[in-house]
């Protein structure tokens, strides 16, 4: 019997515009009314996920950037796994080296390593998306809206903003050159305290190895009481796999990578067919 129920942003709960459908918000509040918690689980910040589902009028916890950081429903930050300095130095400084666009998670503000650099990096993932319509303008609009949401600010110099008294907890970059995604995670990956997902194919996110979706939902969920085996939760990408590896009852989208497919319980429709909220549905159905 599912208690709880834990998804996903990204790919997910979110459509091809970038927000939250009618349809999901909708059977989210109808899960919660009928006394089941549902909490937000993204690699995005407290700050853009809270934005998206204030949007829909949806209440609820929020772990975010891959369960580096825990939110209450209220906005109270209870839990935090921030990154080793010496690790996110190594990680910033080969994203440099392979010259790919990066973004910085920190307790000071979201840094990135340019506006335009964001922009065009997010625009050309859009336009490379399966779901591109080829309307260009409406491409610019989720592209602006992310970063408005993100609230980024330039690095200017990553040894000047980044000083002592700044927390670093994730940090993510983007390249449409799979070989130079490769040499990254190549040089990375034998870090011990460091853990490497993606939640595209176009990128990679870095985190503190405690620091994962699977684990934050974990003790959340054991804060109320609730096993992970009557937790649900629903993803599409590597960083969700923790998550979906630990839960009760598995779901992934019909979007979803094969792998994470083949891993699940169950596979429901695609973001862009509202399959959070079938998801649901059919949960809920089960339950009378």
């Amino acid at each position: 019997m599912v208690k709880m129920i834990a998804t996903d942003l990204d790919g997910t709960l979110l459509n091809e515009y970038g927000v939250i459908s009618e349809q999901n918000s909708e059977a989210i509040k109808k899960a919660q009314q009928l006394g089941i918690p549902v909490v937000v689980v993204t690699g995005r910040s407290y700050v853009s996920a809270k934005k998206l589902v204030d949007a829909v009028g949806i209440t609820c916890p929020i772990i975010g950037l891959n369960g580096a950081q825990t939110f209450t429903e209220e906005g109270v930050l209870t839990k935090s796994i921030p990154m080793h300095r010496d690790i996110y130095e190594k990680v910033i400084e080969m994203c440099e080296q392979q010259a790919t666009h990066f973004d910085i998670y920190t307790s000071k503000a979201n840094f990135t390593k340019s506006e335009e650099s964001a922009f065009e990096t997010l625009l050309g993932f859009i336009k490379r998306s399966p779901h591109y319509n080829g309307q260009l303008d409406e491409a610019r609009k989720i592209a602006e809206r992310y970063i408005e949401f993100e609230e980024f600010k330039p690095v200017e110099n990553r040894f000047t903003t980044i000083t002592e008294d700044v927390t670093v907890f994730k940090v993510i970059c983007f390249s449409p050159d799979d070989e130079r995604l490769k040499r990254i995670r190549t040089q990375l990956q034998q870090i011990d305290d460091l853990i490497i997902t993606a939640s595209i194919k176009e990128n990679l996110e870095f985190n503190s190895k405690d620091a994962n979706k699977g684990a934050a939902l974990a003790k959340f969920a054991a804060e109320l009481q609730i096993p992970m085996e009557e937790v649900m939760a629903i993803g599409d990408n590597f960083n969700d796999v923790t998550m979906l590896q630990m839960a009760g009852r598995s779901v992934a989208m019909g979007n979803a990578e094969e792998e994470i497919k083949e891993m699940c319980h169950f596979v429901t429709k695609t973001n862009v067919e509202h399959g959070v909220a079938e998801a649901i549905e059919e949960m809920l159905a089960e339950l009378e």
